[in-house]
């Protein structure tokens, strides 16, 4: 699979919009990744995330309709991996199993996905409208990211346009900017407070001031990985470890450090199974 140092560098995203989802992704917020075409990259900018998840993570990756979420007792999986959020086909994950797997993150686990949709408002209307998600269960899956793909000269281009934040509000969902395209340029950047940083420190109960430092010291740590040259997972791996050894004690904020599955997700499905770290 391709590392997400690999997908900062062919341009796929931003390493600020990386460092970030890096720093919530590792306070167990649930994702989606998004796309309105097949063959976006969904499932592999998904699984270089959960490069992201907490130690000792693992998950259980669902089967289709028919699952029936028999997941692990005791030290079970944190996040239940949806490889797609759809009816196109019996490996994906729809109709009552699709809304059983939501009705899980009332329990404290948390999602990671994908499906197709064209921006984080989108995927609200496909969660709720096409697989019948109660909106008080969507607003817990917390960030979309959304991607883009393109034909041009050199290929197929695939960017993240969006990345959204979810809020649960009394009559539905509000829609918070993370991250999106910036009018100067088209890149990618992280929103101004009160949006992008400020909206994940205020999701996490940590201050605006801590969430800055700890973003801006994954920005460093990638900054570096990128110089030395090595995209592999394990390359990404060994970051991560290195950063966790020093700065682990020192985490702040309410969404604690619960176990977050690492496990790929799978285009062909996985048969409803246990997956570790």
């Amino acid at each position: 699979p391709l590392s997400i140092t690999t997908l900062i560098d062919n341009g796929t995203i931003s390493i600020d919009a990386t460092a970030a989802l890096w720093w919530a992704i590792e306070r167990g917020a649930s994702f989606f990744i998004v796309a309105a075409p097949r063959l976006a990259g969904k499932t592999t900018l998904a699984t270089a995330l959960l490069a992201f998840a907490p130690e000792g993570a693992d998950g259980y990756v669902t089967s289709g309709p028919g699952d029936q979420l028999e997941v692990a007792a005791g030290g079970g999986p944190a996040y239940i991996l949806i490889n797609e959020l759809s009816d196109h086909t019996p490996m994906y994950l729809s109709g009552a199993a699709a809304r059983g797997a939501f009705a899980l993150l009332r329990d404290g686990f948390k999602v990671a996905g994908t499906l197709h949709a064209d921006s984080a408002a989108e995927a609200v209307d496909v969660m709720r409208d096409e697989a019948g998600i109660p909106a008080s269960d969507i607003a817990r899956v917390n960030l979309v990211i959304v991607l883009r793909a393109s034909r041009t000269a050199a290929g197929v281009e695939r960017r993240v346009v969006e990345i959204g934040l979810y809020r649960p509000e009394p009559e539905g969902i509000a829609i918070i900017d993370v991250a999106g395209l910036a009018a100067s340029d088209g890149t990618l950047a992280l929103k101004p407070p009160p949006a992008g940083v400020a909206a994940l420190a205020n999701w996490a109960g940590a201050p605006t001031a801590t969430a800055e430092a700890e973003i801006a010291a994954r920005v460093s740590h990638l900054r570096t990985a990128l110089t030395g040259g090595d995209r592999t997972p394990a390359a990404v791996a060994e970051m991560v470890s290195r950063l966790r050894a020093g700065t682990e004690a020192r985490v702040t904020g309410t969404h604690s450090r619960q176990s977050v599955a690492r496990s790929p997700l799978s285009d062909s499905g996985a048969g409803g199974t246990n997956a570790p770290a």
